[in-house]
């Protein structure tokens, strides 16, 4: 479930009243899912596991995706200035039985993180994404501006 699903509202309102929603769905059919980029944290479970300084290192940031099929975030760890995670990809169910992602969402979560990190402020969070099996919307903030 997505972790802040109010927010989709208010942006699929700016996206139509921009026509940025239609025209991806005229050009791509219409929006089958939901994903949401937003920072996360460390579970308190997980923080033994992470070296002290690995983990509040000033370049490192933890994120999070939620979707509104699935019921569970997956997080990770990157490092702003190589682009890459230093972290292995760990689930957070909010539900005990929860179904793991597609691979093809988890490499769409990695793929929009490594598209919009830079090294010098991270990512403009959240990031609100409308997917089809043909294509995505990625919009951030400044898109909505």
């Amino acid at each position: 479930m997505l972790v802040d699903s109010d927010s989709f509202i208010s942006v699929e309102k700016k996206l139509v009243k921009q026509g940025k929603l239609q025209k991806f769905e005229k050009e791509n059919g219409p929006v089958t899912s939901l994903m949401m980029i937003s920072k996360g944290r460390i579970a308190d479970d997980m923080r033994y596991q992470l070296v002290e300084n690995l983990a509040h290192h000033p370049l490192h940031i933890v994120y999070k995706v939620s979707f509104d099929q699935y019921d569970e975030t997956l997080n990770c760890i990157f490092d702003r200035q190589t682009k890459k995670p230093i972290t292995g990809l760990w689930y957070t169910p909010q539900r005990r039985d929860f179904t793991e992602l597609p691979k093809k969402m988890v490499q769409l979560f990695i793929s929009e993180i490594v598209n919009n990190l830079t090294d010098s402020t991270g990512i403009d969070l959240p990031i609100w994404v409308f997917i089809n099996d043909k294509a995505h919307l990625a919009v951030t903030k400044k898109d909505l501006s």
